[in-house]
C-alpha cells in the first residue's frame, strides 16, 4: 500500500515538474502528505471567532446611517465586483471570484451546506461595502455564523457588517459566535480583535 502510494507521488512530481513548473497541489488528510516531502503552500483554515453579544447594539439616531440588505445580484453585481476587487486589491493570492462563480455559490440548493448570501451596506442607496456568509448552518459546525467574505473600507462599515451579524446570529440562527474567514489586515479583522475577537490557528 505505502510503496503504491510512493510511487503515484513520484509520478505526480513528474508530471509538476514536466507540465506545471514544479507547482504541485496535494489534499491529503492529517500530515500523511508529509512523509514524502510535501507541505502546504498557504495556510489553512485560520481566520477570527467573537461572541456575537461582543458587538455594540446601534445607539439611535447616532452617525451616518449604514443600511444593510440582501443583494440583487442582477442590479449589484457590477458594483460587487469592483469592492471585491478593492478588497483583494493587496493581497498576494486571492480567489478568481468572477461573476458566474458569484452567481453559481448563491445559485445552489438550500439543501447544500455550502451555499453562500451576499448582503450589501448602504447609505442612502449608494454602497459602501458588502459582506458574504454562508446562508445555512453547516452540519457539525454548530453555534456560529461564517462569514466568508467583505469589503469594509473603514470602521463605521465595519461596524455595521458586525451589528448587522449580531442581529442575524442571536436572533435569527441563535447562533452566539460570529466567525470570520476574511484576510487579517482589515478595517473589519482590526475590530473584530478590538471588540475581544480571538485569532483562530491555522492547520499547517
Amino acid at each position: 500500500h505505502r510503496g503504491l502510494i510512493r510511487k503515484q507521488f513520484q509520478v505526480a512530481d513528474l508530471l509538476a515538474r514536466r507540465r506545471w513548473n514544479g507547482l504541485l497541489l496535494l489534499v491529503c488528510s492529517h500530515y500523511f502528505y508529509r512523509q514524502f516531502g510535501f507541505d502546504y503552500l498557504l495556510p489553512l483554515g485560520g481566520g477570527w471567532q467573537l461572541a456575537a453579544d461582543l458587538v455594540p447594539e446601534s445607539p439611535s439616531g447616532a452617525g451616518v446611517r449604514l443600511d444593510v440588505r440582501a443583494a440583487d445580484l442582477e442590479g449589484d453585481m457590477p458594483g460587487l465586483q469592483r469592492m471585491y476587487s478593492a478588497a483583494v486589491g493587496g493581497l498576494c493570492v486571492a480567489s478568481d471570484l468572477n461573476e458566474a462563480i458569484w452567481r453559481y455559490q448563491e445559485a445552489k440548493p438550500k439543501a447544500w451546506a455550502d451555499r453562500q448570501i451576499t448582503y450589501v451596506v448602504e447609505s442612502e442607496g449608494v454602497a459602501s461595502g458588502f459582506v458574504r456568509l454562508f446562508a445555512d448552518d453547516l452540519p457539525g459546525r454548530a453555534e456560529r455564523l461564517r462569514i466568508t467574505g467583505a469589503h469594509a473600507p473603514d470602521r463605521q462599515v465595519a461596524l455595521a457588517i458586525l451589528r448587522f451579524a449580531r442581529k442575524l446570529a442571536l436572533e435569527e440562527r441563535q447562533e452566539p459566535i460570529i466567525d470570520a474567514r476574511i484576510p487579517v489586515s482589515t478595517p473589519l479583522t482590526r475590530l473584530i480583535e478590538e471588540l475581544g475577537g480571538k485569532p483562530k490557528g491555522s492547520y499547517a
